[in-house]
């Protein structure tokens, strides 16, 4: 027996070393023709961070990352990266391998306007098709590209249409006082909670999933109302009027694209930044705090309400009316304050805990959630 485990071994060796001596070989293969790709996008003078040909660009996030906090969404890392490497046209190539394909990552409401112009027809990524494949078995409406997509996208367009969706209003208004009835309740005990599991939880008592934006977009527009009392009294002495369409600004598309060979994208004085080998990312917080485009990009200014893309979500009539309506009741009725002093004192830790100077930052949870749950007190108005 113990003759036969040898035999095996001796001819395994053998094997395990072909295997391995195969994969390190493929991989140096890959490993080249990654940092070539970049070499050579230097060499013309594209806009990129400081690279290092055996490592890429892993030595310059480090610098970055600890300049946020550790549980922060991932474009708020990548956003500090463009704003730090980027140029006057705001874009920036990124090369990340072996982690990820060539990226290049658009912080500029113009370029991204090209990324997702018909004129171009870019494809979406393959990344999508790998991502969306275990989820949807297939192609979908989130991986088809042009007519295909168009085709599909139209199928759902009754149930989304404002007439249909204006018929669903008192349903959307059944389900928000639910929600008001659990601010009450809190209300009355006086103690803090997380408002991001209220909002949560109140929404998935329906029997439908809730669009992701209307939920963890309230936990956030209380946190705005609460740093802007101007804007909290002007929407509670004007409530039917709340959310109107106040639309000045151009759409900026959203998504991804995959560059094509002979396709570049065009600057403000002229620069072509190729996309050929890459995929386009269009960070929309840089693009909607870029400073270079926007006046007081940090500040809280609700007339920059974006107007409407080819490509939104079906869905958003509907989760803008949700929004709409359970502000209305709630605002009227409720104060809310964060207790971020409190939980701090509770649960001291040490590192950065704000990103762009606020403490209710984004993580990362299947969505955007505001930092520790939103704790925050709520509280009947007089």
């Amino acid at each position: 027996m113990a003759g036969i485990v040898e035999l095996a071994l001796e001819h395994a060796a053998p094997a395990f070393l072909v295997a391995f001596t195969t994969v390190l070989a493929y991989a140096a293969v890959k490993g080249y023709r990654a940092r070539r790709f970049f070499y050579r996008l230097r060499q013309q003078g594209m806009p990129m961070p400081p690279w290092n040909p055996i490592l890429g660009y892993l030595l310059a996030l480090p610098p970055i990352i600890k300049t946020l906090p550790g549980d922060t969404q991932q474009p708020d890392a990548f956003e500090a990266l463009c704003k730090a490497h980027e140029t006057d046209n705001s874009i920036i190539y990124v090369d990340m391998w072996p982690f990820a394909d060539p990226m290049l990552v658009v912080g500029s409401p113009p370029l991204a306007a090209q990324v997702c112009s018909p004129e171009l027809d870019l494809p979406k990524p393959p990344i999508l098709r790998r991502f969306f494949s275990p989820l949807a078995g297939g192609e979908n409406l989130f991986t088809a590209n042009g007519a295909e997509w168009k085709r599909s996208r139209a199928l759902f367009n009754p149930g989304f249409s404002a007439a249909y969706v204006l018929q669903r209003t008192a349903h959307v208004v059944a389900e928000a006082r639910v929600y008001v009835d659990v601010l009450r309740e809190h209300a009355r005990r006086g103690a803090v909670f997380s408002l991001d599991d209220v909002t949560s939880a109140a929404w998935r008592i329906r029997r439908r999933p809730p669009p992701p934006v209307a939920w963890h977009v309230l936990d956030n527009e209380w946190n705005l109302l609460q740093a802007h009392p101007a804007a909290l009294a002007q929407i509670r002495a004007e409530h039917d009027a709340v959310g109107g369409d106040q639309g000045s600004a151009p759409p900026v598309p959203a998504g991804l694209g995959h560059g094509l060979p002979g396709v570049s994208l065009v600057g403000a004085h002229g620069n072509r930044y190729p996309t050929a080998g890459t995929n386009i990312w269009v960070l929309h917080s840089a693009v909607q705090r870029n400073a270079r485009y926007w006046a007081g990009a940090h500040g809280f200014r609700p007339e920059r309400w974006l107007s409407s893309a080819t490509s939104d979500s079906g869905d958003d009539t509907l989760a803008l009316l949700e929004i709409k309506i359970t502000l209305v009741l709630a605002t009227r009725e409720f104060d809310v304050r964060h207790t971020y002093d409190e939980w701090d004192a509770l649960h001291p830790a040490a590192g950065v805990k704000h990103v762009n100077g606020e403490r209710a930052y984004q993580t990362m949870a299947g969505g955007g959630h505001p930092a520790d749950g939103y704790p925050c007190r709520v509280s009947l108005r007089a």
